[in-house]
């Protein structure tokens, strides 16, 4: 008899449908592309970083950003998360979250005349020092 693993919370009664959906999306790249069940989440994420790169999608904050629904879906328990890690005590979401908030402003400060992305950059940069993260 096969154990289902413990999951979050369900604020919506919708997780079961979106569970389904992407399980959908899945077995369709797989269908496509022959991919086995162990590689075929990877390498469906890896082709849409390469979709994105062709399509002019941030890849990166599109990943950022389902996080987000994923805590919205999930009633914000951030306990669940499987992708936190502490780099040495300190919170990976926050570093993560500035080191996104990096890599978008210098893509600003060099299509624009970079006066307030510049000074974000560097207070974004400083943070991450303070943090004692490296980049």
């Amino acid at each position: 008899m096969s154990r289902r693993n413990q999951l979050p919370a369900d604020p919506e009664n919708m997780n079961d449908d979106r569970a389904k959906w992407a399980g959908a999306a899945l077995r369709a790249f797989q269908s496509v592309t022959g991919t086995d069940d162990e590689d075929s989440l990877g390498d469906l994420l890896c082709d849409l970083m390469h979709w994105s790169d062709r399509n002019n999608y941030a890849f990166e904050a599109a990943l950022f950003r389902s996080r987000g629904h994923y805590d919205a879906e999930t009633g914000g328990d951030i306990s669940r998360r499987p992708w936190l890690r502490t780099r040495k005590g300190v919170n990976a979401e926050i570093v993560e979250a500035l080191e996104l908030c990096i890599d978008v402003l210098s893509e600003l400060a060099r299509l624009d005349d970079g006066t307030p992305s510049i000074s974000a950059l560097h207070l974004a940069r400083d943070a991450l020092v303070k943090l004692g993260a490296k980049r």
